[in-house]
């Protein structure tokens, strides 16, 4: 008897675990390792989809068993890597089996997507038999004679592009089908995606000598492994902005194309992919496919059924794209490695870097990590031999880095100044504007003051729901949390004191416009922020505008600070460069550095010489020092000794438990348990010296309260500890005595190597 293991689609700890069921004998053919299948699940035999993960024979089953089914029609079974890949990640990220299948495998929705059809018609005679057609076509006949001279120069007609198709064409339609000069034939719908304008052979860009040797290094390691001489390498392609990074990568890919390969490209944001899809469209035609949230499900659906067909060579996306299901996979390239939004914050809470590389060993495809400010743990596996280091130290136009001026912010409050524009920067706008150049202007943070005060006892609106100040959004005239997205209309009276010297402290994007608005009332202003992009193509729109120079000055958040080029642009002014300093995350530094070094490096990208202009409160701060100088060596030595010192990774894994749920009390309880709990293992495995050192907490999270819900947190390093070790306790503590430790109305999840601990 063939017995098929099936993951119940259901997310829940309580049957996270394969279930047994018969395959009957109509479907030993159909059903495969992999399938999505339709069974029955409990007492009350609810129908209910599922994966089949293995397939056994079994001569004499223990117990009675439920007959599969049936296999859910138009959606192709999980491949071997792809099962592999999902048990490796429920290894390693403690989650569900549905949790690790959910990012693998296509949305269930895809097989409720009906495709449409495009009818056409097809000339079925020459061009010479048309025309004769054609004079033979008595003048009443008006609908034959406009189809027959429109097919005079073309193969195929689509019949969606003739005007009241249903009342008037159907006639002439007919006619000429049994003439047979015509035969109506259905397509498939086409994807309107990648509805590019890219010149069909663009120039290419001669290499430096720089770009030339790192091309030469990736091709040739690249060979060695199509050879079989080695597996796949990681590479990490450190380069200032604007040396040309892009151009390496599409090099690369161009030989693993030659060699019948094909390639994943990672971007950090949704706003950068119109321009990487334009680079590599030019390059390489349209046997691309494009991965990200913004795409309506349909959109999704035709992109995936483009990689399945195998008529995608190269798939470009954000996060998610990691996981695209393509065949003799040679290349991945991960650009703007460094950013956290490779970093998923859902279950499974994994880092796209890590798939590549698993991808990678399983695959043997070359993984190319690219950034001009790396992680400190990517530059330190460069450091110690894990990734190969490459680095690129000149830009590729003639011009140098742009010229950083530091404006301290305490001095203009010396002389009086008051506005969030210091007078260098004020006067180096009107003097770009004079001489028509673009500029950018950064801050990061949105809506128009960052919170409301009462200026006679100091009291602070916050979010009800939330432990955090609501953010006053002018256009609405609200206030809006921009954690729960919870909107309130903007107190006018103190609830403590009842006085009405409300103020506006604090600013943000909407802020700045307004005053670039009244300094420079001729410029054209452009906002960039999430606030503004919400509408789909709404990215495309903006960047697209500016680029095209309609617009003089573009302002923005960190969306506008990375991979984005500009030639217009020949002055960046960073308003407030020490915001992200103050956050409690031992991250805060390297974030800082890498923000302040990306937007600086928008500037000077064409033949004119850039100027940045850095606007801050903490001048003394090393991480400004080293980004004024755009030095990221300088800045690495100095942040990866108090990393050292003070046991944070690249020496140190981190683990990081959260726990949520609307009783404080009951939440704190749960945190106190788990933390015991991991603590009595530990004790008894002799490690009760170092139990303070490893465990921090349970302490509130820095933002306590979220939605409702009251967050607590347990740290933990493995400073002594072997690291499967901790691994193992926290699955036995947190995922199989789960019941023991967790009530059902607090949500515990499990972060390895979190991206911030905040």
């Amino acid at each position: 008897m063939e017995v098929a293991k099936v993951i119940i689609d259901q997310n829940s700890h309580h049957t996270d675990r394969p279930f047994d069921y018969k395959i009957p004998e109509e479907l030993f053919e159909t059903v495969k390792v992999g399938s999505r299948v339709l069974v029955t699940f409990g007492k009350g035999h609810k129908k209910m989809e599922g994966y089949v993960l293995g397939i056994r024979d079994i001569e004499k089953p223990k117990y009675r068993m439920k007959n599969l089914q049936g296999v859910v029609q138009n959606v192709p079974p999980l491949s071997e890597l792809q099962i592999d890949m999902i048990l490796w990640m429920k290894k390693n990220y403690l989650c569900t089996y549905m949790e690790a299948i959910s990012v693998v495998a296509p949305p269930k929705a895809y097989s409720n997507i009906k495709e449409k059809k495009d009818l056409y018609l097809i000339r079925k005679v020459s061009r010479e038999e048309t025309e004769s057609a054609l004079g033979k076509t008595p003048g009443n006949a008006k609908r034959q004679i406009e189809i027959l001279q429109s097919l005079l120069d073309k193969q195929e007609l689509l019949v969606e592009s003739l005007p009241d198709i249903k009342s008037h064409y159907k006639n002439g339609i007919k006619a000429l089908e049994k003439k047979g000069i015509i035969e109506i034939i259905e397509k498939e719908k086409a994807s309107q995606l990648l509805n590019l304008t890219a010149p069909s052979n663009p120039p290419r860009l001669p290499l430096t000598d720089e770009q030339k040797m790192a091309l030469e290094r990736m091709k040739e390691s690249f060979q060695r492994t199509l050879d079989n001489k080695e597996k796949g390498k990681t590479f990490l392609l450190h380069g200032v902005t604007g040396s040309g990074k892009t151009e390496i990568y599409l090099g690369l890919i161009e030989k693993a194309l030659q060699a019948g390969k094909t390639a994943i490209v990672l971007v950090p944001e949704i706003s950068l992919t119109p321009q990487t899809m334009e680079r590599f469209t030019a390059r390489f035609g349209e046997a691309i496919a494009l991965i990200h949230s913004s795409l309506t499900l349909k959109e999704r659906y035709y992109q995936w059924e483009k990689i399945q067909q195998g008529k995608a060579k190269i798939v470009i996306g954000a996060r998610s794209a990691v996981f695209a299901k393509l065949e003799n996979l040679g290349i991945i390239v991960v650009d703007e490695e460094h950013e956290y939004t490779y970093k998923s914050e859902q279950n499974p809470k994994y880092h796209a870097i890590e798939i590549a590389r698993y991808r990678s060993e399983k695959e043997g495809a070359q993984v190319i990590l690219g950034s001009a400010t790396p992680s400190v743990e990517s530059y330190y596996r460069g450091e110690k031999g894990i990734y190969e280091l490459i680095s690129l130290e000149r830009r590729v136009t003639r011009h140098q880095l742009p010229r950083v001026e530091m404006v301290d912010m305490r001095e203009e409050l010396d002389v009086g100044n008051l506005s969030m524009i210091s007078g260098s920067l004020k006067k180096q706008i009107e003097e770009n504007l004079k001489n028509r150049g673009q500029t950018i202007l950064f801050l990061n943070r949105r809506g128009f003051s960052t919170f409301l005060s009462c200026k006679k006892c100091g009291y602070v609106e916050k979010c009800r729901d939330c432990d955090i100040t609501m953010t006053y959004h002018l256009p609405s005239d609200e206030l809006i949390c921009h954690y729960c997205g919870k909107k309130e209309k903007p107190i006018t009276e103190c609830p403590d004191c009842g006085s009405t010297t409300i103020k506006h402290f604090g600013y943000g994007t909407q802020k700045l416009e307004k005053n670039i608005e009244n300094l420079f009332p001729s410029a054209r202003i452009l906002r960039m922020d999430v606030d503004t992009t919400t509408e789909k193509g709404a990215h495309e729109k903006v960047l697209s505008a500016f680029k095209n120079y309609q617009a003089d000055i573009l302002i923005g958040t960190q969306m506008i600070s990375k991979g984005l080029d500009f030639p217009g642009v020949t002055l960046v002014g960073i308003i407030a460069a020490d915001s992200i300093l103050n956050l409690p995350d031992f991250r805060a530094s390297e974030r800082t550095f890498q923000l302040l070094t990306q937007v600086a490096g928008r500037a000077g990208r064409g033949e004119e010489v850039g100027s940045v202009v850095l606007q801050t409160y903490k001048p003394d701060h090393y991480s400004i020092e080293e980004a004024i100088k755009q030095d990221y060596v300088g800045f690495y030595k100095r942040e990866i000794g108090l990393r050292e010192a003070f046991e944070y990774p690249p020496f140190n894994a981190l683990y990081l438990v959260n726990l949520m749920g609307e009783d404080e009390e009951k939440v704190y309880n749960t945190a106190l348990k788990v933390s015991n709990g991991i603590r009595y293992i530990l004790r008894n495995e002799g490690y009760k010296d170092c139990l303070e050192e490893c465990i921090l907490g349970p302490n509130p999270s820095v933002i306590s309260k979220i939605n409702k819900n009251y967050r607590y947190r347990i740290l933990l390093k493995n400073i002594e500890i072997d690291k499967q070790l901790l691994k193992k306790v926290l699955k036995y503590v947190c995922i199989n005595k789960r019941k023991q430790f967790v009530p059902e109305d607090v949500n515990l999840s499990i972060d390895f190597n979190p991206y911030s601990i905040i």
